[in-house]
């Protein structure tokens, strides 16, 4: 599946564009591939700046509108989806009252499946505002990792992947600390 994307971004400037775009919408709706990969390979074959437009803006629409069709179309499957997963569950709980801290923390840290937080941010009291910044601001690290780091592949050097790696501890140091703050938070309540 990855190749036959690949292929088509390469065949022609305009239509690699639109391809690309596509493919991260559809993927971050329906994750039939790992939108890491994709992100790679997109910002491998395109010049680096229409990637990131193309990855973050595909990705930030393709995950809002699930999060919208679940909200308005399809709740009951998502309450059925939570019943079935003790871990949907928990997070159901804890975004009942820290909806922007929880969408936020699960979106720094690739564990968390994304779909899960798209599903149970829906049937959330958490409003739409609310989860498209945190996503924003969640998701925007790491697509901006992966699409550059598929761009300069060619380029890699031991000073680059240390550069990638402190920026992925920052970036997990900075999940924990608003994990604690919000558990401490919640018991001072």
């Amino acid at each position: 599946m990855i190749e036959t994307i690949k292929e088509l971004i390469e065949q022609s400037t305009q239509l690699s564009g639109f391809v690309a775009f596509v493919a991260v919408f559809v993927a971050s709706m329906i994750p039939f591939m790992p939108l890491p990969v994709l992100y790679g390979v997109i910002g491998y074959n395109l010049p680096v700046a229409t990637a990131l437009l193309l990855t973050v803006f595909g990705s930030l629409l393709g995950t809002f509108t699930f999060f919208l069709l679940i909200r308005y179309l399809f709740p009951d499957r998502a309450a059925t989806y939570m019943t079935k997963h003790h871990a949907a569950k928990r997070l159901f709980e804890r975004m009942q009252t820290n909806g922007f801290q929880i969408v936020l923390i699960a979106r720094l840290l690739p564990i968390v499946p994304s779909i899960a937080v798209n599903l149970v941010s829906a049937v959330t009291p958490v409003s739409s505002l609310v989860f498209l910044t945190a996503t924003a601001l969640g998701k925007l690290p790491l697509i901006v990792i992966y699409t550059v780091a598929g761009n300069q592949i060619n380029l890699y050097t031991g000073e680059t992947l240390i550069v990638l790696i402190i920026y992925m501890c920052v970036l997990l140091w900075m999940a924990h600390v608003l994990q604690k703050k919000w558990e401490l938070s919640r018991h001072t309540c």
